[in-house]
C-alpha cells in the first residue's frame, strides 16, 4: 500500500518513470489474485503513457484489460492500440486497433483509394451537416457513443503520422460522432485534430482551418478541459507550419 501511494504521489509530481517503478514494486508484493492488481496495472499503464513509453503502457493496459469487465476492458485495449501506434509499433498497434474497431462495429478501409474516396465523401457530409451541437454532460451520454468517438480518435491520432489518409479518415468519422454525442471536450478535441489534418492541403485550406479552429476554441471554452485548451495552440502551430507560416 505504501508503494502504491508513493506511485500516486510521483504521478502527481509528473515523475512518471519513478511512478512506474513504484507501481511495479506494489504489483510484485501483491498476491496474484488480489483485487487491487487491476487498478495498479491501469495506473502503471497511465504512468508509462504519460512518460512516453508506449509499448510498456500497452503491456500494462492489456494486463489490466484481462482483469476488468468487458466495457472497461475494451477502453483499455483502445488505449493499448493508441500507445503502440504513436510510439512506432505499427503492426502490433494495428492488430489491437482492428480488434477494437470490430467491437464497436467498424473496420479499416481496405485500400488507399477506397480510404481517400471515403474521406472525401465524409468531409462533404460534414460540410453539409455543419459544426453545431447540443451540449450534453458525459454522464448523460450512452457509453457506446463515447466509446465510438474515442476509438476513432485513437485511430486518427495513432495513424496520423504514419498513414495520413487513414488517420484523416478516422478523424472525419470521429468529429460527427463527437458532435452527435454533445460532450464539449470531445467536440473540441476532434475539431482541433480536424483542422490539423485539413491544413495538410496547404495555404488554400486556410479559410476552412480558421473556421474549424474558431469552433474548437468555442467548444474548449465550454468544456474548460485542460487537454482541449492545450490542443488548440499545439495544432494551430502544426497548421501554420503546413501553411508555410514558419515564424
Amino acid at each position: 500500500s505504501y508503494a502504491a501511494r508513493a506511485g500516486d504521489e510521483a504521478t502527481a509530481a509528473f515523475a512518471f518513470d519513478r511512478a512506474a517503478r513504484l507501481y511495479r514494486t506494489a504489483l510484485s508484493l501483491l498476491p496474484r489474485g488480489a483485487s487491487e492488481r487491476a487498478s495498479l496495472y491501469l495506473r502503471l499503464g497511465d504512468a508509462h503513457s504519460n512518460g512516453g513509453r508506449g509499448h510498456e503502457a500497452a503491456e500494462a493496459y492489456v494486463a489490466a484489460a484481462e482483469l476488468y469487465p468487458e466495457a472497461s476492458s475494451l477502453e483499455l485495449r483502445r488505449r493499448a492500440a493508441e500507445n503502440l501506434l504513436r510510439s512506432g509499433y505499427i503492426d502490433e498497434g494495428m492488430q489491437h486497433l482492428r480488434a477494437v474497431l470490430v467491437a464497436v462495429g467498424m473496420e479499416l478501409p481496405a485500400t488507399p483509394s477506397s480510404t481517400l474516396t471515403a474521406l472525401l465523401f465524409r468531409r462533404a457530409e460534414l460540410r453539409l451537416r455543419g459544426l453545431d451541437f447540443m451540449e450534453r454532460h458525459p454522464d448523460r451520454i450512452p457509453a457506446a457513443e463515447l466509446r465510438r468517438v474515442d476509438v476513432c480518435w485513437s485511430a486518427a491520432k495513432g495513424l496520423g503520422m504514419v498513414d495520413t489518409i487513414r488517420g484523416a479518415y478516422f478523424q472525419v468519422r470521429a468529429l460527427p460522432f463527437a458532435l452527435a454525442a454533445g460532450d464539449p471536450y470531445r467536440v473540441s478535441r476532434s475539431l482541433s485534430l480536424e483542422f490539423g489534418f485539413v491544413a495538410t492541403v496547404g495555404p488554400s485550406a486556410r479559410h476552412r482551418v480558421d473556421e474549424l479552429q474558431r469552433a474548437a476554441e468555442a467548444a474548449a471554452e465550454r468544456s474548460r478541459h485542460p487537454h482541449a485548451l492545450a490542443l488548440i495552440p499545439a495544432l494551430s502551430g502544426v497548421a501554420m507550419f503546413l501553411e508555410g507560416r514558419f515564424h
